[in-house]
């Protein structure tokens, strides 16, 4: 399973905290705990990051697109910070 080069560390309300470091973690997120169902730039990056699953080329466009997608929801994101809590 690929990991990015740099985590993101994000807080959502409900899933608290989280240190992101791969597609997968990134697409559960976004499927699950996201704040919301829609929106052009998390709709981009859940697809982004299913295909960064099945081929470790696309990650770190996967990642841009999952910050593009913090972004538009009014997230604050921050490279991870070596505490214990991941996703």
């Amino acid at each position: 399973m690929s990991k990015w080069s740099a985590p993101v560390r994000l807080t959502l309300d409900g899933a608290g905290d989280q240190t992101v470091h791969g597609p997968y973690a990134a697409a559960m997120l976004l499927m699950i705990s996201w704040p919301t169902k829609s929106g052009t730039q998390r709709d981009r990056a859940e697809r982004m990051c299913l295909a960064a699953i099945k081929d470790a080329t696309a990650s770190e466009g996967a990642r841009d697109a999952f910050l593009a997608a913090i972004e538009e929801a009014g997230l604050t994101a921050g490279r991870e910070s070596g505490d214990p809590i991941a996703a």
